[in-house]
């Protein structure tokens, strides 16, 4: 034994390691996630494969332990697709949903007319 053990396995546990897929709500930051799963399993080695803003949802790629996050850039350069609702016309402080509106313009017709899916 190298003298290298995790917080679990200086509990006589095995230490933990591997990959969660967290289905991350809305209102949370991806570092809350962390923190959360750092304090549910007792570890300090966690991290995630990508930030998700607080007012997006979806999936969180969380990685336990050194092992798992060490393959944290291999998740990273990973194909990934983004669905979203866009709110054209409406214009805030800080180009997101959580500033204040500053301006609301009309949409021109045949702009909205060619963006119908």
């Amino acid at each position: 034994m190298t003298g290298k053990t995790s917080a679990v396995a200086q509990n006589g546990q095995e230490p933990v390691t591997g990959v969660l897929l967290v289905d991350k709500p809305v209102g949370q930051s991806s570092f809350a996630v962390v923190k959360k799963v750092r304090w549910l399993l007792g570890i300090k080695k966690v991290g995630h494969a990508g930030t998700l803003d607080p007012f997006a949802s979806g999936l969180l790629v969380i990685c336990v332990g050194r092992p798992a996050t060490r393959e944290i850039d291999a998740f990273m350069v990973g194909r990934k697709t983004y669905q979203a609702v866009l709110q054209l016309g409406k214009e805030t402080e800080t180009q997101d949903p959580e500033g204040e509106v500053t301006s609301v313009r009309p949409v021109p017709y045949c702009l909205s007319r060619k963006l119908r899916v």
